[in-house]
């Protein structure tokens, strides 16, 4: 699995475009496990005929992100990209069917947006599209914040990764409220943030998947009917 492109060169040093990946990866492992592997998402948007769409991510997910082909098992792929030991030998741009230098474009653009993939949910402005579709790779539903384009399958799990925004203008609408739980947790009980003006919609659809202080705290306290309201 030898590369010796080059990326950046100078009188003391060269990096070539393996080593950038695999530092690309390393770097993002532990935010990614952080925030998709350890938590779950609720996306709520009027672009989701039921109001809303669940995310989960397991391990293997991150080396469909990442782009690269190896004959590691996803999830030691990743295991290695988390622990820091992922070596330029352990991947290659060589995949049935795919030409190099068209693989090799592909993860350049996939490690340029990495970053913003891993934090994709925590800054409002992003928006949802429910029926995603780009280079033959269909998805449930897919997100963006503008700099990359987040795909989903139907099990949640994160499926596709695009530089730029490629959310179709007639099919896109905001993302209004995120929520997160624990992976393995039944209720959300955490906002990560919301806009106000838009969560009126969503009050009836959420009160049995959300905690009742978040529910409170989106909607506030419901006033129970007292004994002459009953009578």
């Amino acid at each position: 699995m030898e590369d010796t492109s080059t990326d950046i060169s100078s009188d003391s040093f060269k990096i070539t475009f393996k080593e950038r990946v695999a530092t690309c990866a390393i770097e993002n492992a532990k935010i990614f496990q952080n925030n998709f592997v350890q938590y779950e998402y609720c996306i709520c948007s009027k672009a989701f005929t039921s109001g809303y769409s669940f995310t989960k991510a397991l391990d293997g997910n991150y080396l469909h992100l990442v782009g690269v082909n190896t004959s590691l098992p996803a999830d030691s792929f990743f295991k290695k990209c988390l622990n820091g030991t992922l070596t330029e030998n352990d991947f290659d741009f060589s995949k049935p069917g795919v030409g190099r230098n068209a693989l090799k474009g592909s993860v350049r653009h996939k490690i340029k947006v990495l970053p913003d993939m891993v934090d994709i949910f925590s800054n409002k402005g992003i928006y949802a599209q429910q029926g995603f579709s780009k280079n033959q790779i269909a998805c449930a539903f897919a997100s963006s914040d503008g700099n990359c384009t987040l795909g989903f399958a139907n099990s949640g799990h994160p499926k596709s990764l695009l530089r730029g925004d490629h959310l179709e203008n007639n099919k896109r609408y905001p993302v209004d409220i995120v929520l997160r739980r624990k992976t393995g947790e039944e209720i959300f009980d955490e906002v990560l943030w919301k806009i106000d003006d838009s969560i009126s919609d969503y009050k009836d659809t959420l009160k049995q998947i959300v905690s009742k202080d978040v529910h409170e705290s989106l909607y506030g306290k419901e006033i129970e009917p007292s004994e002459s309201d009953e009578t």
